[in-house]
């Protein structure tokens, strides 16, 4: 239909006609329809004063009308999900305000859940419908949406992408398994109800089809299949707690803008899924919860300078450790003494000899600064936490002997113990040379560190088809140059090597540790094997990632979230029976 114009005409001071002013035929009109997932942020009012009375004789002050927070909504759109997920269907229309559509989901081609073009029954809110009428603008006309504007002409609506009782859920994940393309193909018709004249803009003879050349996909699970943008973009938002921003947004992100999309980071995902043979719900569900703790998708570089990994420091400090012992030797045969002279007084002596027992040792051991912060230190501990717990003996022996020996050499030969294995564990990862600690610190969505497990990576990926043209012609020794041109910084600037060396380090690296493995064992399960037996799963994969047990807690939360709520491995898996 064209657009009629209509014209408002004058006449002019010399009798003429003029347009004065043209305005398009309010033509109706439903523009698209798709799937989208809801984002919420609380807009809370701000608190205003209490307004004074202006007499002098009226005390009282009146109380403002109480505001309510608003939320602020936005809408992404998703392609394809899981059964029993819960999503947003958007309609955008014009010039239809103040009326009601009718909304229903029709099957594609394949018959899965119903004939083709037939409507699906499942849930709208907590009615169980085969289709769902509306009125138009229902977020425009809601005051407790904050940005409502942005909803003129948007009908919104939840919906849960399953039928309500569990049998017939059963039947749905039964057909879906059993057909040939394993998904269900939907797409969303819409009608205007009592209006004519409409103009619907879906598919050609169609036309009051949206989506149906490329209609939502639904499966029933994660296994085997690509994750879509929009998915992973829900995904990370629900492990966020909620929080909205950019992908690899972080202030020292190297990664190129051009890359910072979730279609990007969705493709790269996707393909090391396949290659890596993470291709189960409960093996992404491990990698993902991980890789989210490990960065949270805001960087591929690791924070910290790199200090922890270089040679020269830890040698450094490990000396000046040895200096300070070597001072602290020095005074150990004056305490000695002063503690055999201080055995000759009676253990029943009252608590004031204490204090001269204390002035003695101060006043015949000279103390430099640093030391004598270190007793102040381990005295104030005393006072405050020990000595009420303590005898009177108890509190002599800890006075005389803790406070002055072990408190001035303790904590320089703890780090001295702590300093021989870090450096060996450096020497053996070949971080030799002065740079490369930050050269070679964690790079990757997963954290690659160590210029030894840079050259096992590479090595890796130049005997593995097809090779990256970046380092085709390369030998590792060029790769890794120690130069401006060491390509160690691809692992935190480019996506495929960000995104790869994780899945490399995952189903390769850690063979010996059999983390892939480990993976398919659900997160609550005692680790029957070592490394790490007996610890449960979740605990066991966190340390082979981390190398220790660093935020554990949100590792955890992060497989919990993606096993229980996101995947719903727990009733819809198709490869359940399978987990360990």
């Amino acid at each position: 239909m064209e657009n009629i114009t209509t014209v408002i005409a004058t006449l002019d001071s010399d009798g003429d006609v003029t347009k004065e002013n043209e305005t398009p035929n309010m033509i109706p009109e439903v523009l698209d329809a798709y799937f989208t997932y809801q984002t919420s942020k609380e807009k809370k009012p701000l608190i205003k004063k209490k307004a004074k009375s202006k007499t002098k004789t009226e005390t009282q002050s009146t109380e403002p009308a109480e505001e309510k927070s608003k939320y602020e909504y936005t809408f992404t759109k998703i392609d394809r999900s899981n059964v029993s997920a819960n999503f947003h269907i958007v309609v955008e229309s014009k010039n239809i305000a103040d009326k009601k559509i009718k909304i229903s989901l029709c099957s594609v081609s394949e018959k899965v859940l119903s004939e083709i073009d037939a409507t699906v029954t499942l849930l709208y809110g907590e009615e169980e419908l085969s289709e769902k009428e509306l009125d138009v603008e229902n977020y425009y006309a809601d005051e407790s949406v904050y940005n409502k504007d942005d909803f003129k002409d948007k009908t919104i609506f939840e919906v849960t992408l399953s039928p309500k009782s569990d049998e017939d859920k059963k039947k749905w994940i039964d057909a879906i398994a059993n057909s040939t393309s394993k998904k269900a193909s939907l797409y969303i018709k819409v009608e205007v109800l009592d209006l004519d004249n409409v103009v619907y803009k879906g598919k050609g003879d169609r036309n009051k089809c949206f989506l149906y050349e490329k209609p939502f996909e639904l499966y029933v699970c994660h296994c085997d299949r690509k994750i879509g943008a929009g998915e992973l973009s829900y995904i990370i938002y629900k492990l966020s707690g909620g929080e909205t921003s950019s992908l690899f947004a972080g202030y020292n992100s190297k990664i190129k803008k051009s890359d910072r999309t979730y279609e990007r980071l969705a493709e790269e995902m996707n393909a090391v899924f396949e290659k890596y043979e993470i291709n189960t719900c409960n093996r992404k569900a491990h990698f993902l919860a991980q890789s989210y703790a490990e960065t949270g998708f805001s960087t591929a570089t690791e924070f910290a300078g790199g200090k922890d990994y270089e040679l020269a420091n830890w040698e450094a400090e490990k000396k000046k450790l040895e200096d300070n012992i070597s001072d602290i030797d020095t005074l150990k045969p004056k305490i000695d003494k002063i503690l055999t002279d201080l055995q000759k007084t009676a253990l029943d002596e009252k608590k004031s000899q204490l204090d001269e027992i204390s002035a003695k040792i101060t006043s015949d051991i000279k103390l430099t600064k640093e030391q004598e912060e270190t007793v102040n230190k381990y005295k104030a501990i005393f006072e405050t936490k020990w000595k009420p717990q303590l005898d009177e003996k108890a509190t002599k022996q800890y006075t005389t002997k803790e406070a002055y020996t072990d408190a001035l050499n303790g904590n320089s030969g703890k780090k001295i113990r702590g300093a021989i294995p870090r450096i060996k564990t450096i020497k053996d990862s070949k971080n030799l040379e002065i740079g490369d600690g930050p050269r070679y610190k964690g790079k990757g969505v997963i954290q690659i560190t160590w210029r030894a497990t840079y050259e096992d990576y590479f090595k890796y990926i130049k005997t593995k088809d097809p090779i990256p043209d970046s380092v085709k012609d390369k030998t590792v020794e060029q790769i890794l140059s120690r130069k401006e041109d060491d390509m160690s910084q691809l692992l935190g600037s480019d996506l495929f090597y960000a995104i790869d060396s994780a899945g490399w380090f995952w189903n390769e690296y850690k063979k010996g540790y059999k983390l892939a493995e480990t993976a398919d064992y659900d997160g609550d399960t005692i680790a029957p094997e070592n490394p790490y037996k007996g610890k449960k799963t979740i605990e066991k994969i966190s340390r082979i990632v981390n190398g220790g047990t660093y935020h554990l807690k949100e590792r955890t939360n992060n497989y919990n979230m993606l096993r229980n709520d996101l995947f719903k491995i727990k009733t819809n898996c198709s490869k359940r029976d399978e987990i360990k």
